[in-house]
């Protein structure tokens, strides 16, 4: 089984030759996640973006989850929307566990930056 996830990471990470496939099932590659609920909070924006940063990280071999709440509090989405990058170690959510009221505060003091 590891052989056969070594060679589609690989595959992944190859140059594609030319047009995109039609469709890509990360599940058949090993390289999905959990499924998240960000329940009735406005920042699906902090879930995509952990999501993407978890899928980098699972074709490097690791299966980290990383925290949408630190994705919110920490400004790492204005950083890597300016800079392409972020200096800010990421958080787990085993560290900091989705609790939607906060989220709430989170992004009402997020949006008061903007």
């Amino acid at each position: 089984m590891k052989a056969g996830w070594l060679a589609a990471r690989s595959a992944l990470q190859a140059p594609l030759p030319g047009a995109l496939p039609p469709a890509a099932d990360l599940r058949a590659l090993g390289l999905d996640g959990p499924v998240k609920d960000q329940q009735m909070v406005g920042i699906c924006w902090s879930f995509a973006t952990s999501t993407v940063m978890e899928n980098a990280i699972r074709r490097s071999g690791r299966n980290d989850v990383i925290a949408p709440l630190h994705v919110v509090s920490s400004h790492i989405w204005e950083q890597i929307w300016r800079n392409g990058k972020s200096d800010r170690d990421l958080i787990t959510e085993p560290e900091w566990p989705y609790d939607p009221v906060k989220a709430c505060k989170l992004n009402e003091d997020r949006g008061a930056r903007l």
